[in-house]
């Protein structure tokens, strides 16, 4: 029973957006249905270019609505007999909550369909972690409104402070699991830092995701009042804050950096995509929030396709690890969370939000793995895997997660593969295989082994079918990925084998005949060697290189 109140949970809140996206587009008078637009996929091109993108978008939209009003006026004219829906227009609301600020529902913040609900209801809390209270039970909760707790607490103004602020349908920091706990833990054991955790899970609590969605703009205020509030009392300055937050904590954040200019850096985790896809940049996310701003997307597409995330650009530097969306171990939202009704080993919760969370757990495990998250621009994920993007030179490439800004100078969409569970971070390795002019055709499979000193990666698949056809004079791309770290390339094995389906078995074939075998890493080692043959279902071992 508890499973299935939690799908019903989830669908409401999808039908409530659904809903409440139909009721915004009904502006002041009489609405007639009308034909939506359509934009090619912006995720490719710079950020400049999405900025032109989006006002194009406006412009055509605004047109599209404009014209349909005056036809719609036009129908309503000439006839009564027509279909139309009329609604009365709704009065802009507007709360005011001291000096945090007053808030109305009117354009741009009409995207969520509601004002805030009161400091009092969302009842946030901060806490303060040092390697001096590095636990959840030491927490040490501050206020701005009380300057004793501060003094207190072990808060060092002469160290850094990272701000990590959770979304929508969190756990209380004293409920695990929680990840800004564990983020806090992880940051500590590397660092001598000030770790505030910003708990606002009554102002996030489902299923009024509508009520969490307006609620960021006053937890923003909070934060940014605490900000102020630290910097006089304490006199660290402004720029030894970063804020980390992941869903709708991304885009608080973001409003925390509008209300204070300057602020060095913000990291978006998978930020949430309903009421927040295409809207105005000044209620969600983006690059004027903050001096930096990187952006980490896992779940990037639209609610009903069971995807939280935005796939939008939104940082200075966007990373899109295994193309933004299906993370490896992640089924479908909506297929998992049925599975999860029939096996009662699999938590519901895991299901529905499994990609979204992957976020902020490639962040935690970039905290202290020696492994680090390598990215690379390209025009597209597709592009990535078929290895058309391994140039890392003028600082193109970024670290993903916590070390991005040992790079500050990447920008734009960059792209990566990651593992399925912890260590998430593995070390790539691109393979060419250069087949010789007047090879006969193949069909089967290849496999690589790279040895080096020590170890080696085990079997490869090169091909991600076993009936791959290898035609002459063809140069064969892949990136591989693999949990051990070669200190040199020593030994590679490749192994053909012949395709055994039957849907073949027709046709004869040959050895695959190599003009030139290359290997590179992504940390630089790399190998190549010449005139290689690999007989029919049989392995060669490659042992000579560099003699090409």
């Amino acid at each position: 029973m508890k499973k299935l109140s939690y799908v019903f949970l989830l669908l409401v809140v999808i039908v409530g957006m659904a809903d409440l996206g139909e009721s915004v587009k009904r502006k002041n008078g009489n609405v007639k249905k009308r034909q939506s637009v359509r934009f090619s996929e912006p995720r490719s091109l710079p950020y400049e270019e999405i900025l032109r993108f989006k006002a194009k978008r406006r412009q055509q939209v605004q047109s599209r609505l404009k014209s349909a009003d005056n036809n719609t006026t036009a129908v309503s004219n000439s006839t009564l007999n027509n279909e139309t829906t009329t609604t009365t227009p709704k009065p802009p609301q507007l709360v005011c909550y001291g000096d945090l600020g007053c808030f109305s529902d009117e354009a741009p913040f009409d995207n969520t369909g509601s004002v805030p609900q009161s400091p009092e209801h969302i009842d946030t809390k901060f806490y303060v972690f040092t390697r001096s209270n590095p636990t959840i039970e030491e927490r040490q909760e501050i206020s701005y409104e009380d300057p004793s707790s501060l003094r207190m607490s072990h808060f060092n103004p002469r160290n850094k402070v990272k701000v990590l602020i959770h979304g929508f349908f969190s756990n209380p920091i004293t409920e695990p699991p929680f990840w800004a706990g564990d983020a806090m833990m992880e940051m500590l054991k590397r660092d001598d830092l000030n770790v505030i955790v910003v708990d606002w899970n009554k102002g996030a609590a489902a299923p009024n995701y509508f009520a969490a969605a307006s609620n960021i703009r006053v937890v923003a205020a909070q934060i940014a009042k605490l900000l102020v509030f630290l910097t006089e009392e304490t006199g660290c300055k402004l720029e030894q804050f970063h804020l980390v937050g992941h869903s709708l904590g991304a885009h608080t954040a973001g409003l925390v950096g509008t209300r204070l200019p300057g602020l060095p850096r913000i990291t978006g985790l998978d930020p949430a995509e309903p009421f927040f896809e295409d809207e105005d940049p000044i209620v969600r996310l983006d690059p004027t929030d903050a001096l930096f701003v990187d952006v980490i997307h896992t779940d990037g597409g639209e609610i009903l396709s069971g995807a939280w995330g935005l796939d939008l650009p939104s940082g200075h530097v966007d990373f899109y690890p295994n193309g933004g969306k299906g993370q490896p171990g992640c089924g479908n939202t909506w297929l998992s969370a049925i599975g999860s009704l029939l096996d009662s080993s699999q938590e519901l919760t895991d299901s529905m939000d499994c990609s979204h969370k992957r976020a902020h757990q490639l962040y935690i495990d970039s905290i202290n793995n020696p492994c680090k998250l390598v990215a690379y621009p390209c025009r597209s994920y597709d592009d990535y895997l078929a290895g058309r993007c391994w140039e890392c030179s003028n600082d193109a490439c970024a670290v993903m997660g916590y070390d991005v800004d040992s790079n500050p100078n990447a920008r734009g969409s960059v792209y990566l593969t990651t593992g399925e569970s912890p260590p998430y971070c593995s070390y790539k390795y691109r393979v060419v295989l250069k087949t010789k002019p007047g090879m006969e055709f193949c069909r089967g499979e290849i496999t690589i082994n790279i040895a080096g000193s020590y170890q080696s990666t085990g079997p490869i698949k090169f091909f991600d079918d076993n009936s791959h056809g290898i035609d002459a004079d063809t140069e064969y791309v892949g990136i591989f990925a693999s949990n051990v770290r070669l200190d040199t390339v020593k030994e590679v094995t490749l192994t053909y084998t012949r395709t055994t389906s039957f849907l073949f078995s027709w046709s004869t074939y040959g050895d695959v005949e190599l003009e030139r075998v290359d290997i590179q890493s992504n940390l630089g080692i790399g190998a190549s060697s010449c005139s290689v043959m690999i007989r029919e279902d049989g392995t060669t071992t490659i042992t000579t290189f560099n003699n090409c």
